[in-house]
């Protein structure tokens, strides 16, 4: 069940619907005890918190809270420093909250 949650988080993304992507994450999230007793290898659980976390990070990217994004993007770093995804993540939301700021700013002027 829990694995068809996050499979159908994924899909969620792809179709740009933030509010049910993250529904399916949290019920997957208050679900992963029973999923992690079930894995066998540390490597398994830690793929499975991973992919949980930078799906509701990217989530919340979709529906412009960058910091709550943020947070979660550095959570899977906690989990793996070498994440190379997560990495990404966080350089493109950085630029992209820059730009917006700066967009902001420039906005104000011809108000």
């Amino acid at each position: 069940m829990v694995e068809t949650l996050l499979a159908r988080a994924a899909c969620y993304l792809d179709l740009r619907e933030a509010e049910s992507c993250i529904a399916d994450c949290m019920t997957a999230l208050k679900l992963s005890d029973s999923i992690e007793n079930r894995l066998e290898s540390d490597e398994a659980k830690l793929l499975f918190k991973k992919n949980l976390l930078s799906r509701l990070g990217m989530a919340y990217c979709l529906r412009s809270e960058h910091d709550k994004a943020l947070e979660l993007f550095h959570s899977v770093l906690q989990l793996d420093k070498h994440d190379d995804d997560a990495l990404q993540n966080i350089r493109y939301l950085k630029t992209h909250m820059e730009v917006v700021d700066l967009k902001a700013k420039a906005d104000s002027h011809f108000s």
